[in-house]
């Protein structure tokens, strides 16, 4: 045991050595713009709260009805006795906000996106991923049977010629992000869509950094670019603008049945307890009718924007999320820091989630941020010398 145990402290260490080290940091009270953590308060630029619904008093209201009602756990996966009229009712209104036949919900986004590309594509397929795709997106290529081909990263020339290159393939599955979750780019959706079309594929768009946050209703960018075709299958999350936990796939209702029958991250899961499922409903009922959190956010957007451009700083943000280069994982940790001296809390994203050398701040915007606030995060970020 003191060999293993030995390895263990010298795999620490190394990570230590190269920066890259992390520890949990836990906060107090609700999650907001501003969060309790160490005994202090910070103005945080770190959050997937987008449109500030998590501590939204409807949606908790619409949990604790749901507590009262259907106590706290579901009791089993949803094949066995764990599948709840809350969930049927959920799945209902979030395949209308997709614009979609059926959707089915998963508990998380991770667990969604390691079962469900297997699912969609068997050995015989082939998988095309974009190079930047989340980890879960990866981490369900491998998990799968099927061939998987890297494209990069929104580049629609490249994707072309490697789909070429698999026009014998009986299944073809495309798989992209719609929002980076680090970078906050855009995948080019459209172009995608009509890839698939030319090669028979499905277009898989993981929106859960634009689920709420795009569309006229909140129906993400599928909504916004109107690609409610049957070749393309919307997933999102719960999690992030709808500010509560969960996630979803909608699609055609063929699909939706596989994965009932063979998506093994569904099959074998406890199903969503049905109290979180009341409260993913209201959250999704309020943002779809609340177009007004929308707009402050993209408001928040354009004036970031508009700070940036007044100091020099080279950077234009296309979402919500915005990527602020530093290069060395010691000087990202290094600038965390000192955002938090003066009582900002923004996260460095450092390896493995990017390539050695690109660590970077990830700036989370939120509609619930003070512009006032939002200037003054910049003065920091443009007046911290990066040698």
């Amino acid at each position: 045991m003191e060999n293993i145990f030995g390895f263990i402290e010298q795999r620490l260490k190394c990570i230590k050595q190269a920066d890259l080290y992390r520890v949990l940091r836990p906060y107090g009270g609700a999650q907001g713009v501003v969060l309790e953590m160490e005994g202090k308060r910070y103005h945080n630029f770190s959050s997937n709260n987008y449109l500030g619904m998590a501590d939204h008093p409807e949606v908790v209201a619409a949990f604790k009805r749901g507590l009262d009602t259907y106590g706290v756990g579901s009791g089993a996966s949803r094949l066995i006795c764990g599948h709840h009229q809350a969930h049927v009712e959920l799945e209902r209104r979030v395949a209308e906000l997709k614009g979609k036949p059926a959707a089915l919900m998963f508990n998380a986004g991770y667990q969604a996106n390691v079962g469900l590309i297997a699912a969609l594509c068997p050995k015989e397929g082939v998988v095309f991923s974009d190079e930047l795709n989340h980890a879960s997106i990866i981490d369900g290529c491998r998990l799968g049977r099927a061939e998987t081909v890297v494209y990069g990263h929104c580049d629609v020339a490249d994707l072309d010629r490697k789909m070429r290159a698999y026009g014998h393939k009986p299944i073809k599955l495309v798989v992209t992000d719609g929002v980076f979750s680090v970078d906050g780019d855009i995948a080019p959706l459209a172009e995608l869509s009509e890839l698939c079309l030319k090669y028979k594929a499905l277009l898989y768009v993981d929106e859960a950094h634009s689920g709420g946050v795009f569309g006229p209703h909140g129906g993400g960018l599928l909504e916004e670019l109107n690609l409610r075709l049957p070749h393309v299958i919307g997933f999102g999350t719960f999690s992030k603008a709808f500010g509560v936990f969960g996630s979803y796939v909608a699609a055609e209702q063929p699909i939706i049945d596989l994965l009932v029958n063979t998506c093994r991250s569904f099959i074998y899961s406890t199903s969503l307890p049905p109290a979180l499922a009341e409260a993913c409903l209201a959250a999704v009922k309020i943002v779809s009718a609340d177009a007004d959190r929308r707009a402050r956010l993209w408001r928040n957007v354009a004036f970031l924007n508009e700070c940036f451009q007044a100091r020099g700083v080279p950077i234009k943000a296309a979402t919500q999320i915005v990527c602020y280069p530093v290069g060395p994982a010691a000087k990202a940790m290094e600038m965390m820091a000192y955002l938090k001296e003066h009582g900002f809390l923004v996260v460095a994203i450092r390896p493995p989630t990017v390539p050695p050398g690109s660590s970077r701040l990830r700036i989370s915007l939120s509609s619930e941020h003070d512009p006032l606030i939002i200037e003054k995060m910049v003065d920091l970020l443009a007046g911290y010398r990066i040698d």
